[in-house]
């Protein structure tokens, strides 16, 4: 058994605490701000850049014998790049591009979805908020989960709202109201948080990541009520989610509106290429790299001291910090439609795009002098603005605004900071802050003629679903992506940048919104959207790339497992930690965490195929060559293999500093972290042989490819492919020798500088480090859950028989085969036993062979004519079930029983006897 460990100090964490318009294509995407967008901007052509040590986070720049490259804030809060390449490249294609091999995905989820505790991460104005809201109002409806949202506290009133009108008076399929299902957790961060705000008081990161780390085991703040989070859903911009994740070993999926999976279909929505000479693709591929440089230099230490400080994990540097989601593939969903934007061909498996995300008014009723107002007269134009934080007030904004509007006739609905001033004015509607309607209230039904607004994801989806024109008025880089495309899809006016806004500009673009093609535009693609389910396939999109054989109690597979027990590899739910630690068997502190997903950010591939965007250009800016084989057609085809990245153990210990060290286990050798200068030459000399070694297999295996191909002439290009390849092949093997070098001295000087032992501890709770912290909620939710499921007399003495069971050393040796396939990436079968626990449920079993069934569960089969085991036909119904023990001799009567199953048999029809079982 190989380990690695990382000693970080003690964190001073609080113990408190018609044919529709066709989709966007990426031939046409240009890599350069229109004029209008951006009149300040000048397109000047980079020869040299060089590296300036006095800049400040609001630059990145980076130079060597392959690229030069410089990334930077712009005054509008968007990223300005530059872009200047050493040697001439083609461009990139979309094959580059490896498959993903996901871990302890089911892929084939018959069974029924445990209901979750959800957490999601956001940030952001009331726009932005309003697609996790919508989300969140999917999963409870649909699944039961219960879904807390971590925010600031501005969004309380929205979501309060959301909750009443949308969850008010029903029951999920847990017997539980679904309006309890819904929350929200106060995050300490001001109203105008955002990326561009936070480089310039990077400070102010640390207790809104703190903040977020509590949201996922803290009770709720209004009914104390314990929570304790099974699954982290996060905009990509929150930052935490990730670090989260990997200290509690929680699943972690992202949900966006915008694109941040890089691609070279289109930049980063939040960069403004000014100059490249790099080809089309190759540049929008590279701003992702850009972008996530540039906010490393600007947060990385506040991100890297969270880590330390706060969690108790390693320190990041600038080599494995920018570009994480990425190169661990974490899933994502977009929320949009491939109507409107045609999917990526280089986004592959772990990336969705589901639809646009909507939800129905609900119980929402309009108070009287709203409805008088749309009623009375022609249909007004609604402007709905969430202005930055630079504006003060609004007034002179939403007087431009009113004002054009005003001047030609049009009646005005307004909302937002600033909107205020206009109440009691003749034509005007002033809704009260606070007071908002459903978006989809207002644009339903033809109540407005024309939506004033910035671009946001949602209210773009909901203008386009709706069939409404749009007014744009573009105030950050980020909603440039859907305002851009709602001009490209002829169902807007020309953006206005928001300093640019005046009586005129407004005026002027009315009678493109009034036009006959706009408003047949915006129809037709109402007419293709109306069919889709978004909020249904995201949900789908969620479910499916959960590590679900990982998160399936063995004893109750219908419950999420909370718990796991070493000595028997055993994953247990609440209801059965509790039934069993009722009885004696168990003791709760004696329980370790069950962890579904491990994000060994340390582990991450430096290859720069496999190691994603931030590998690709640190290769490119030290060699071109290094990269030369991804350019090749077809480029190499490789896979990102997370099951072989898992750990087989992660662990949280004090160390001798005073601090914690973060220990990685393994049972075959891997790549490991690099924790000091040793660790770091060690996995350089492994990354250059890899290298040689990669190269070489090239050489024999390229002519033998091509001439099986094409013949001769294929086997002589081949040989060619070949002694390219190992050239390149070596020389990307040596930079990322280079690289784990130098994180090797990077690391030995960390650890020289943390060498003092800090005098904050760690409690919280029961918690015994940072990682523990879920241990006393999720002990509460235990406890609780024998009376919120019910569970009877009957239940428990069934959970106590299949426990007997599950100790057996057969099945034992089962589950431990069965984490070893997960770990190899292949299916592993069924994660509990032939005679799961079916709550309320009146069971009786019949024996099954303990050997052919275990030979098919281990290859991911199943025995001839039975389903899923967990798979039933409704509570109360009986199930076919597939054995999951090892394949070992059975020894059998004539009866053709052996006396091992004899004994299962027994043990659990003696429970049924306690629900008048036959």
């Amino acid at each position: 058994m190989m380990s690695a460990s990382h000693d970080v100090a003690p964190p001073p964490y609080e113990a408190s605490a018609s044919q529709p318009p066709a989709p966007l294509a990426a031939s046409t995407t240009a890599t350069t701000p229109s004029p209008h967008y951006f009149p300040e901007r000048s397109q000047t052509q980079l020869s040299t850049l060089s590296i300036n040590d006095n800049e400040s986070s609001s630059a990145f720049t980076s130079t060597g014998p392959g690229l030069a490259a410089r990334s930077s804030w712009s005054s509008t809060g968007d990223v300005d790049v530059w872009i200047d390449l050493k040697a001439t490249l083609p461009d990139l294609g979309v094959d580059y591009a490896p498959s993903v091999k996901e871990y302890a995905v089911d892929t084939n989820p018959e069974g029924e979805i445990p209901i979750l505790n959800i957490v999601m991460f956001v940030i952001g104005n009331g726009d932005e908020i309003q697609l996790y809201i919508t989300l969140a109002l999917e999963l409870i409806i649909r699944h039961s989960h219960r879904v807390r949202i971590a925010t600031q506290e501005i969004h309380k009133g929205a979501i309060e709202r959301a909750r009443v009108q949308s969850l008010s008076g029903k029951v999920g399929k847990d017997g539980q109201p679904l309006e309890d299902k819904l929350h929200i957790h106060d995050i300490y961060a001001p109203p105008g948080s955002s990326l561009a705000e936070w480089r310039k008081q990077p400070e102010i990161l640390e207790p809104i990541f703190r903040s977020f780390y509590k949201s996922t085991y803290w009770q709720d703040q209004d009914s104390g009520t314990p929570f304790a989070a099974d699954l982290i859903i996060a905009a990509p911009s929150c930052l935490a989610h990730i670090h989260t994740a990997e200290l509690l070993g929680l699943p972690l999926h992202i949900v966006a509106g915008t694109p941040w999976s890089p691609t070279t279909a289109f930049s980063h929505p939040c960069t403004a290429v000014h100059s490249s000479n790099a080809e089309q693709h190759l540049t929008s591929y590279l701003s992702y790299a850009l972008f996530e440089n540039l906010v490393w230099k600007s947060l990385g230490n506040a991100i890297s001291d969270f880590r330390s400080r706060t969690l108790g994990l390693p320190p990041s540097d600038d080599i494995i910090g920018p570009g994480l989601l990425d190169r661990l593939k974490i899933p994502f969903t977009y929320t949009w439609s491939s109507l409107t934007v045609t999917t990526p061909a280089d986004w592959k498996q772990h990336i969705d795009v589901t639809g646009f995300l909507s939800r129905d008014e609900g119980s929402y009723r309009p108070d009287d002098e709203l409805l008088l107002f749309l009623k009375e007269g022609s249909p007004p134009i609604y402007v709905k603005l969430d202005l930055p934080d630079r504006f003060d007030s609004g007034e002179e904004i939403f007087g431009a605004i009113v004002g054009g509007l005003r001047k030609m006739g049009s009646r005005v609905i307004v909302s937002g900071k600033g909107a205020g001033s206009f109440r009691g004015t003749p034509e005007i509607f002033v809704i009260a802050e606070g007071g908002e309607p459903p978006l989809e209230y207002l644009l339903a039904e033809t109540r407005v003629a024309a939506i004033c607004h910035d671009g946001g994801a949602h209210v773009s989806s909901t203008a386009l679903r709706y069939g409404v024109p749009s007014i744009l008025i573009r105030t950050n880089c980020l909603n440039s992506f859907w305002g851009d495309r709602l001009v490209e899809l002829g169902v807007a006016s020309r953006p206005i940048p928001i300093d640019l806004v005046s009586i005129e500009q407004i005026s002027s673009v009315l009678d493109e919104v009034y036009s006959p093609s706009v408003r047949e535009a915006a129809r037709s693609i109402s007419n293709h959207l109306r069919s889709e389910n978004g909020g249904e396939e995201a949900v789908k999109s969620i479910h499916r790339h959960l590590p679900l054989q990982n998160m399936r109690c063995d004893i109750v597979p219908s419950q999420v497992a909370l718990w796991y027990h070493p000595e028997y590899s055993l994953r247990l739910s609440g209801v059965a930690a509790a039934v069993l630690s009722e009885a004696g068997k168990v003791d709760f502190q004696g329980l370790e965490l069950n962890r579904p997903r491990e994000f060994p950010v340390s582990l991450a591939d430096s290859d720069p195929i496999v190691g994603g965007v931030q590998a690709f250009f640190v290769a490119l800016t030290k060699s071109v060559t290094s990269v030369t084989h991804m350019f090749s057609n077809p480029a190499p085809q490789r896979v990102v293999d997370i099951p072989s990245q898992q750990p087989t153990r992660v662990s949280q210990v004090h160390n001798s500093k005073g601090g914690w060290t973060w220990n990685y286990e393994r049972g075959t050798r891997e790549r490991m972290p690099i924790t000091d200068m040793k660790s770091g030459m060690r996995e350089a000399g492994q990354e250059a042989w890899t290298g040689v070694k990669d190269g070489m297999r090239g050489v024999v295996m390229e002519p033998w490819r091509g001439l099986q191909r094409a013949g001769p002439i294929g086997g002589a290009v081949g040989i060619i492919h070949g002694t390219v390849g190992l050239v390149g092949h070596s020389l990307s093997g040596g930079v990322r020798a280079l690289t784990a070098g130098l994180e090797g001295a990077a690391s030995e000087a960390r650890n020289r500088s943390n060498s003092t032992t800090p005098s904050e501890r760690t409690t919280v709770f029961q918690a015994s480090s940072p990682a523990d912290v879920l241990r006393s909620s999720r002990a509460k939710i235990s406890q609780e859950s024998l009376k919120q499921l019910g569970v009877t007399e009957g239940d428990k003495a069934r959970i106590l028989a299949e426990w007997k069971v599950q100790k057996s050393p057969e099945k034992v040796e089962a589950r431990r085969m069965r984490q070893r396939l997960m770990v190899q990436g292949e299916s592993s079968g069924p994660n509990g036993g032939s005679g799961a626990v079916v709550l309320g449920q009146n069971q009786k079993f019949t024996a099954m062979s303990v050997g052919s069934s275990a030979t098919s569960s281990a290859t991911g089969g199943s025995t001839s004519g039975s389903g899923k085991w967990w798979k039933g036909k409704g509570k109360g119904k009986g199930k076919e079930r597939a054995d999951s023990g090892a394949s070992t001799p059975s020894y059998r009567g004539e009866s053709g029983v052996s006396a091992k199953e004899q004994e299962v048999e027994s043990e659990r029809n003696k429970a049924t006897k306690y629900d008048g079982g036959q």
